[in-house]
C-alpha cells in the first residue's frame, strides 16, 4: 500500500473540515480516528475514480493520482469548454493539479466569458500545465491571472467550488465526485504554501 503518497500527504495534511469536505463528496463516514478516516477516504476516492478502469487484482490503495488526474484533466476541459489537451503521459501531477483549478474556476464563470478571454483563460491553464505557472503563488501572478481565478482564493475557495462543481458542473459518472474531492486536495496544498509563505515572511520581519 502506497501510504506515503501524494493522496495520503494531502489527507494527513488536511483539516479536519477539509477531511468531513471530501468524505461527503465521496459518501464516506468518518469516524474521527485519524489514520483510519484518511485510509478511508483515500480508498474511497481510489475505487471512484477507478470505476471506469476496474481490475480485480489492484489493491484498495494502488491507482496512482497520475491516472485519476488524466481523467480530472479531461473533465475540467470540457467543462471549461476547451478540448482536451494532448499529453502523451501525466508527469507531474500538481502541473495537472493548476490546469485544473484553473479550467474550473474559469468553468464557473464562462457564461458571460467572451471568446478573448476563453482565449485569454486557457492560454494560463496551459501554461500551468507545461509548469510555466503556478496557481501555488497567486499573489505573485498578473492581474489577469487574477480575474481568471475569481472565486477560487487560496483559503477555503477550493472548497466552495468543490461544492459548486458538484452541482452545477456537467461532468461524467463518477467524475462528479472525484473532480471535487480532487478540487480540496488541491486547497490543502494552497493553504499549506500560505501557511508556509505568512510564516516565512513572521520569520523575516
Amino acid at each position: 500500500m502506497p501510504a506515503d503518497d501524494l493522496i495520503f500527504q494531502r489527507l494527513k495534511a488536511a483539516t479536519p473540515a477539509e477531511l468531513a469536505t471530501i468524505a461527503k463528496l465521496l459518501d464516506e463516514e468518518l469516524i474521527g480516528e485519524p489514520a483510519a478516516d484518511i485510509a478511508a477516504l483515500s480508498r474511497g476516492l481510489r475505487k471512484t475514480a477507478g470505476h471506469s478502469l476496474r481490475n480485480p487484482w489492484r489493491g484498495d490503495h494502488e491507482l496512482r493520482y497520475e491516472q485519476i488526474m488524466e481523467d480530472v484533466l479531461a473533465e475540467s476541459a470540457s467543462s471549461a469548454g476547451w478540448a482536451r489537451p494532448k499529453l502523451k503521459r501525466i508527469t507531474n501531477a500538481l502541473w495537472v493539479e493548476d490546469y485544473a483549478a484553473l479550467a474550473l474556476a474559469f468553468a464557473a464563470q464562462k457564461r458571460g466569458a467572451t471568446e478573448e478571454q476563453s482565449a485569454q483563460a486557457r492560454a494560463v491553464a496551459e501554461a500551468a500545465l507545461n509548469g510555466t505557472y503556478s496557481v501555488q503563488e497567486p499573489w505573485k501572478g498578473s492581474a489577469l491571472t487574477a480575474a481568471v481565478v475569481v472565486g477560487l482564493g487560496v483559503l477555503g475557495g477550493a472548497i466552495a467550488l468543490s461544492l459548486y462543481s458538484l452541482n452545477r458542473f456537467v461532468l461524467s459518472g463518477s467524475m462528479s465526485k472525484v473532480v471535487p474531492a480532487v478540487l480540496v486536495l488541491i486547497q490543502i496544498r494552497l493553504r499549506q504554501a500560505a501557511e508556509q509563505s505568512l510564516e516565512a515572511s513572521d520569520a523575516r520581519a
